[in-house]
């Protein structure tokens, strides 16, 4: 009798390792199902499909976590007579369930992000579909935060209907913010450059490559490899040179000639244009200029000015060296000479 009394009394033990028992039993179950759905889905890309699974392992492993706890404190709450602390821990436990489902979404959201690069890349550029993603994240966080909302009990009609109040103060309060997040949108629409670009802004003489564009500011490397955040909205008050959009490289050279090869410098010239409209890295179809276009006190200048096709900065420096050394040979099959300054010492005797 006093067995069954004490089994009575202390039965909520019971409960307890129960539900401990069962925490265990699903963790079980959910390894194996995940080892059941791994041999199965042999023909899927082996990556996408661990990054697929992923999504639901680690949520659903804590989504079972909080509902065994739950279970435990609503037994122990009600044992102890914690009605308040029971009440609490019901809002508390949904809120917490919200936030998985929230992490389940944007998990799936990020894995639709990565497949769809891959996947349509050649349809839709990266920046749209970055863009799309982040306006997701938005109205995800946002109906999340009306569900947390109402679970904790405000009411979210009056918060909306008090929403123009609200919005003109958080407008005049995080203005700065606003002007960013929209300044962040218009790039992303207007597109003036993309990830990866390398681009130039003179009046502030940055340079370097564009590394993330966020909503706030972008992130630019520099040549040195320092990092530059420039909050997006300023971009509308900057010019902006985009040098990766370049359709081509300008070749300049000037070369000082002497004044008594003057009777050579002709042939040369017909020589370097000849050479440059047969150079297959070279554009035709833009104007060659290879003149003398200035007479100075002891030289004429041999002015070289040209179009390469070839837009990477390493191809562009290779091209213009090996015009430099072409140039040269040329000097010295025509006998000609760079001119030097020439300074004049008048010595008198004593």
């Amino acid at each position: 009798m006093d067995y069954v009394s004490f089994i009575k009394d202390h039965f909520w033990i019971l409960k307890i390792v129960i539900g401990i028992i069962l925490l265990f039993i699903m963790n079980l179950i959910l390894a194996f199902s995940i080892k059941l759905i791994k041999k199965k889905s042999k023909l899927e890309d082996p990556s996408l499909f661990k990054r697929k699974l992923n999504i639901f392992t680690k949520p659903i492993k804590y989504f079972i976590y909080v509902i065994v706890l739950s279970y435990i404190l609503n037994i122990l709450f009600l044992e102890f007579n914690f009605s308040k602390l029971l009440e609490h821990t019901i809002t508390v436990r949904n809120i917490v369930i919200t936030v998985i489902f929230t992490w389940i979404v944007f998990r799936y959201k990020k894995y639709l992000e990565k497949k769809a690069l891959i996947k349509l890349q050649k349809k839709i550029d990266a920046p749209s579909i970055e863009f799309v993603s982040k306006v997701a994240s938005v109205l995800i966080t946002f109906i999340s935060l009306l569900i947390i909302l109402e679970l904790i009990g405000l009411n979210i009609i009056p918060l909306i209907a008090f929403g123009g109040i609200g919005a003109a103060a958080i407008g005049f309060a995080a203005k700065d913010m606003i002007a960013n997040f929209f300044g962040g949108l218009m790039i992303y629409i207007n597109r003036p450059f993309i990830k990866n670009e390398m681009i130039e802004i003179p009046k502030e003489n940055i340079r370097g490559t564009i590394e993330q564009i966020g909503w706030y500011s972008t992130l630019i490397r520099e040549i040195n490899k320092e990092a530059i955040y420039i909050p997006n909205s300023t971009f509308s008050t900057m010019t902006i040179k985009n040098r990766s959009r370049r359709t081509h490289r300008r070749i300049e050279i000037d070369i000082p000639l002497k004044h008594t090869d003057f009777l050579k410098i002709e042939k040369m010239v017909l020589t370097i244009r000849e050479f440059l409209k047969n150079h297959k890295d070279i554009d035709h179809d833009l104007i060659s200029n290879v003149f003398i276009n200035k007479i100075e006190g002891y030289f004429l200048n041999l002015s070289i000015k040209t179009y390469t096709i070839l837009k990477a900065y390493n191809d562009y420096m290779q091209l213009k060296q090996d015009l430099i050394f072409e140039i040269e040979k040329m000097f010295q099959e025509h006998s000609l000479e760079i001119a030097y300054p020439i300074s004049y010492i008048n010595i008198k005797n004593n």
